[in-house]
């Protein structure tokens, strides 16, 4: 279940920082718009960055001492592995597919991304459409007046301006290359109107906001399924059009001033992709209230403040990661299997399995090994026990206790004690061997989540399995373990009367 796991730890602490990121705007709406933008850009950036700092978080880790017995065991210890009672002899139907749901839940996943991705990636198609439809605007009074604007804000003379026919509002295009675009009948606006509108619209640029609104885009696509994601998305959209005021405000503009500005060149524009542009006329009424409360902070946050979001949103998250699957402290001595790449079954003709990921041969090999034992557990003649002691058989010699062959699990046999072993030399002197080991007990959320899967036949009932291995390099030794494992139970069934 690591994979299972880490997906939901990485979907649990995405809505936690999107969750805190919205309280702590809220908490701190009488501080500046600037900061409270920057609280919930730092959520955006961690939480598309939390997949790849995953190597670096920690997990819970089970301590561990010694290693198992190097040689036979003793008496059996108690059973680990029993059929529950009163199932023995009694079948039951397979019921619900985990695999299938699993693939179900999955492809709605990859739709959802996919339809939330293709409305993202429209948008921006025709934002940079509209924007190679703009007239450029190179000279002229407004041409100088936005020059004088670039040079007091202390913007490179690269950002273009243009006017197009095409829109009602101004706007800003682009991350890595902005363009502001005006209707075409702004030039004929009073220059002081519009330099306010240019200063907010360069504001725009001057914070990265498009670069932002793209990351919190993709952010959006992959948690569609999260209302605290695209609220957070919505609420930075709003404060980052307030802080793009503020910054006019400072520049000298009166409020009252630029309020009627926004009143009067306001004009909202449906064709305008908002998911793509930082449009002049958005969240209108909001912005028109801050401008006129004489109480709004209206100062610039620093760069620092963002990072110090950062820093404390990554620390939040570190109590979740009791959510990310454990692992051992000395995993040279003690080998989880879930931790092991899968062996790969022999390809079945037209089946495609040599195109399928690893991760998913990985989890679904996990599945089918908690269905076989869950299965045994009801009906224990799905298994078959191994003699105790020595089976030769050609070029092999088998030595087991408390052994059983079990179809459908990683390595194709369980043990139904602490001290299980079956221990293989082949005759061109390789060696491989697998023994019990004891898992720690489950934790309390790990039993919630045990009895959430078991309606699927998922669940470990209570004992999840680890092995310990001896010899194993590749996933051949796995794939000659079994085949012996095969042999030999063709072997006890001939040799019993």
């Amino acid at each position: 279940m690591e994979f299972v796991r880490e997906i939901l730890f990485v979907s649990v602490a995405t809505a936690a920082m999107s969750g805190t990121a919205l309280g702590a705007a809220w908490g701190l709406r009488r501080q500046s718009a600037a900061l409270r933008s920057r609280i919930l850009t730092a959520a955006f950036v961690v939480g598309l960055l939390l997949p790849v700092l995953l190597p670096m978080l920690p997990a819970p880790r089970v301590v561990t001492t010694g290693s198992p017995p190097a040689t036979a065991p003793g008496p059996a210890a108690a059973t680990a592995i029993q059929p529950a009672p009163g199932d023995a002899g009694r079948t039951t139907s397979p019921g619900l597919d985990p695999a299938t749901l699993l693939a179900l839940a999955a492809g709605v996943w990859i739709l959802g991304c996919g339809m939330s991705a293709a409305r993202l990636a429209f948008a921006h198609r025709r934002a940079h459409r509209l924007a190679g439809g703009a007239n450029p605007l190179t000279s002229g009074p407004v041409a100088q007046l936005y020059g004088t604007i670039l040079t007091d804000q202390g913007l490179p003379p690269t950002i273009g301006l243009a006017v197009s026919d095409r829109t009602t509002t101004p706007l800003t295009v682009g991350w890595r290359h902005p363009l502001v675009v005006l209707p075409r009948a702004a030039v004929r606006w009073p220059l002081a109107e519009l330099a306010a509108v240019l200063r907010h619209e360069l504001a725009h640029v001057q914070r990265r906001d498009n670069a932002v609104a793209l990351a919190a885009g993709v952010l959006a696509c992959l948690h569609w399924f999260d209302p605290l994601v695209w609220w957070a998305l919505r609420s930075w959209r709003r404060q980052s059009e307030l802080a793009c005021d503020d910054a006019v405000v400072r520049w000298g503009v009166r409020p009252s001033a630029y309020a009627r500005v926004l009143l009067d060149r306001a004009r909202p524009d449906t064709t305008v992709p908002a998911l793509a542009v930082a449009p002049f006329a958005a969240h209108v009424r909001g912005r028109l209230n801050g401008l006129l409360d004489a109480r709004t902070d209206r100062s610039a946050s620093r760069r620092r403040a963002g990072f110090l979001a950062a820093a404390v949103l990554l620390a939040l998250v570190l109590p979740l990661t009791a959510l990310r699957p454990a692992v051992f402290a000395n995993p040279a001595v003690l080998v989880d299997p879930l931790a092991l790449e899968p062996p790969v079954a022999p390809a079945r003709p037209g089946s495609g399995s040599s195109s399928t990921p690893g991760w998913w041969r990985e989890l679904t090999a996990e599945m089918d090994e908690l269905r076989a034992v869950n299965r045994w557990r009801r009906d224990p003649t799905r298994g078959t026990p191994l003699p105790e002691g020595i089976l030769a058989g050609d070029g092999w010699t088998l030595e087991a206790h408390h052994a059983v062959v079990l179809p459908g699990t990683k390595f194709g046999c369980i043990f139904t004690s602490d001290d299980g072993y079956v221990r293989v030399s082949y005759a061109d002197g390789e060696r491989f061997g697998l023994s019990a080991f004891t898992h720690p007990p489950l934790d309390k959320f790990e039993r919630t989540l045990d009895g959430l899967l078991k309606p699927l036949d998922l669940d470990t009932g209570g004992d999840p399995r680890a092995y310990h291995i001896e010899g194993w390099r590749n996933d051949r030794f796995v794939q000659r373990f079994r085949g012996v494992l095969n042999d030999a139970v063709v072997t006890t069934r001939s040799e019993s009367p």
